[in-house]
This record gives structure tokens, C-alpha cells and sequence, in this order.
């Protein structure tokens, strides 16, 4: 899982660098110089009292801090107001507003479950943009999801509406400390991140003018699935759970798909350009015992069922996934018409289960469509 993350890590740094060619990244890049203005261009905007922006009144938002930091020497170096609050019922966010404002403003997106507040642009700041991150409505490990369970609140502020409230409470900080709105306004993200940037683009696509979407995670069941094949692959024994490879051998491995594939995007510079062009035999890697091999194969060897066949349509690819979705949704259906008729069930304990008979026989429908 850590090399899948530092893939995810990796994939996202080609996305940055591949967008220095997009017109949001031109914009980054190419500003002028704070204070300087230039064509078309405002010069860099006066502000209010930082500790005031306490006391501002935004519907339904309780701004918890704000705090002017001076310049420094660290990640953050220009010297900002630091505005933290909560909207709603839990949706934390930090706001920062550089003293030298561009008039621009860039959100960041959150990774994983996000659970504690993430920008993964905040370092924009020093380009002169106020920039923000939120927790999404919630707190908890990157990895860890029980704060869903029995929460629609959540659940929804997380899949699309933090971010979006998020963006509107911060540009009414904006305005009211700026004394003027922003002239531009973006968001960026990758992986959970890459995912809120659709999610702005399709639910709210007057937020922004402009959105990077990097290695979207936006099939959540079917990452899940991968993960859980992958784990179950990787750690076959729940007794055993320790690392089925070490540094030298995931090196090794490392080292023998570059050797292989370098060189086929026409330039031998230790980096693959398409990953999906390289082909590697699993059996033919030396270094690894026969357990390594094989964990190998099940994560990195998966079967595309629908892809088509070189002599042909491949039809028996194509129709097993439908069958098998087909038999799936008629069995669905049929427990839960026995869940609501027959099953009590203690809420104390588990989550109530029900669907009302419109919604049966919506499902019911859909089913007999496809079949």
C-alpha cells in the first residue's frame, strides 16, 4: 500500500509539472511581480485589521481565529493573516491571505478521507494567492472512514458540499478584508483531491474559474475493491501481516521494469513516459522467491474482461460482467423486499436497513431493463 501511496505521490508531481502548460498554471507562473500590477493586472490590494476578521458576521460560519503571521523562513515564508473558523456544524477551514494579494484566490484539495484540514495548495501563498483548505465536515486518518457510519451530514459534506461552502465562506472573508473580490478563482487537487475538483466542476461550476483535476479518485467503489484485492494479495495470512517485501527487493524490482521499458518512449532517462506500455513478465524477475512472485503477479496481473480480443469481439468478455451485475441486482432486490417485510432489526446495534415499495420497484424496473 506505501508503494501504491508513493506512486499516487509521484503521479502527482508529473501532473503539476505536465500542467505548467495549462492556462490556470500560465497564470500561476506568469504573474507579474507582486505590488507591480501590469496589463490588465491590478497592483497588489491594501487589507484590513487581521484580529477584526473575528468579529465578522457570516451566515451560518463562526470564524475561530485570525491571526496575522509575519514573514519567515519556513514553507510559508510571505507574511499573511491566518483566518480559521467552522461552517455549519463541523466544517473546519483555514484561510490565508497574503499581505502582497495578487487578487487572486486558489483552493486546495484534501487527500484520502482528508479527516484534519488539508491544502494541498497552501504553498500558492507565496506566489501572492489566498488560498484554503478544509477538513470536509469531519476528523480522523486519511484512511479511516467510521466517521461516515450513520452520518448523512457528513457523508454529504465530504462527497461535494464542504468544498463548495468552503469557497463561498472564504470569498466573503475575501471581499470583506480585501475590500474587493478576486479577480480570479481556482481550485486544484489530486487523487480525493482530483475528485472535489469534478465534483466542483459538475455540482458548482460558477465557483471557479479554473480547475486542476490530478489523478481524480472518482470510482470510490471501485478503488475500494482494488484495495481490498490488493491487501488480501499482499497479505494472504491475517496472522502474518508483515511486509511481504523488503527496500532491496521492491529496489530490485524497480530497477529490472526500468531497465525493460525505459527506453520505449525513445529516451533512456530512467522514467517510463506511459506505465501502460510496459509489458513485464512476472515469472521472469529475478530476485524474489516464489510467494513474492506471486503476490507480484496478483496485484500487477489483473484480467480486463471486457477488453476485445485481437481475431475478434471478444463477447464472452463483454456479456459476463452484465450477467453477473444482472444476477446481482435481482438478488439484491429480492433480499431486500424479505429485509422490509420479515427482518427486525435492533438500531442500537447495526443501521436500519428499509426501502419503500417505489423504490423496490424503481429498482425492479431498472433490472428488468437491462435484462
Amino acid at each position: 500500500m506505501k508503494n501504491r501511496f508513493l506512486a499516487g505521490a509521484l503521479t502527482a508531481l508529473a501532473v503539476s509539472a505536465i500542467l505548467a502548460a495549462t492556462p490556470v498554471a500560465r497564470d500561476l507562473l506568469d504573474s507579474p511581480p507582486h505590488g507591480t500590477g501590469g496589463p490588465g493586472i491590478p497592483a497588489a490590494a491594501d487589507h484590513g485589521d487581521c484580529a477584526q476578521l473575528t468579529q465578522l458576521k457570516v451566515p451560518d460560519v463562526a470564524i475561530t481565529e485570525a491571526v496575522a503571521v509575519p514573514a519567515g523562513t519556513g514553507a510559508i515564508k510571505v507574511a499573511h493573516c491566518r483566518v480559521n473558523g467552522v461552517i455549519g456544524t463541523e466544517i473546519k477551514f483555514s484561510l490565508l491571505l497574503p499581505d502582497d494579494w495578487n487578487h487572486k484566490f486558489l483552493m486546495g484539495g484534501g487527500g484520502g478521507f482528508v479527516g484534519r484540514i488539508d491544502n494541498q495548495a497552501q504553498f500558492v501563498v507565496n506566489a501572492g494567492y489566498a488560498t484554503v483548505g478544509t477538513d470536509t465536515g469531519h476528523s480522523g486518518g486519511v484512511t479511516d472512514a467510521s466517521w461516515a457510519l450513520n452520518n448523512e451530514e457528513r457523508r454529504i459534506n465530504f462527497g461535494y458540499l464542504a468544498v463548495h461552502r468552503t469557497a463561498e465562506t472564504s470569498k466573503a472573508i475575501i471581499r470583506s478584508y480585501y475590500g474587493a473580490p478576486q479577480t480570479r478563482a481556482y481550485f486544484s487537487g489530486c487523487s480525493n483531491g482530483g475528485r472535489q475538483a469534478l465534483m466542483e466542476a459538475q455540482r458548482y461550476p460558477d465557483d471557479f474559474d479554473g480547475i486542476v483535476a490530478g489523478a481524480p479518485a472518482a470510482d470510490f467503489t471501485g478503488i475500494g475493491a482494488q484495495f481490498i484485492k490488493d491487501i488480501r494479495a499482499a497479505f494472504p495470512d491475517p496472522a502474518n501481516i508483515a511486509a511481504p517485501f523488503s527496500a532491496d527487493v521492491l529496489k530490485s524490482v524497480e530497477t529490472q521494469v526500468i531497465d525493460k521499458c525505459d527506453a520505449l518512449d525513445g529516451v533512456k532517462d530512467g522514467v517510463m513516459e506511459d506505465p501502460r506500455a510496459c509489458k513485464v513478465d512476472v515469472a521472469a524477475l529475478t530476485g524474489v522467491t516464489d510467494a513474492q512472485r506471486a503476490t507480484l503477479k496478483a496485484i500487477y496481473g489483473e484480467k480486463v474482461l471486457m477488453a476485445p480480443v485481437r481475431s475478434g469481439f471478444n463477447l464472452l468478455g463483454y456479456t459476463v460482467p452484465f450477467i453477473a451485475l444482472g444476477t446481482g441486482a435481482v438478488v439484491v432486490a429480492a433480499l431486500m423486499r424479505r429485509w422490509k417485510r420479515t427482518a427486525v432489526v435492533s438500531t442500537a446495534q447495526v443501521p436500519h436497513i428499509d426501502a419503500t415499495e417505489g423504490e423496490l420497484a424503481a429498482l425492479d424496473a431498472a433490472v428488468r431493463r437491462d435484462r
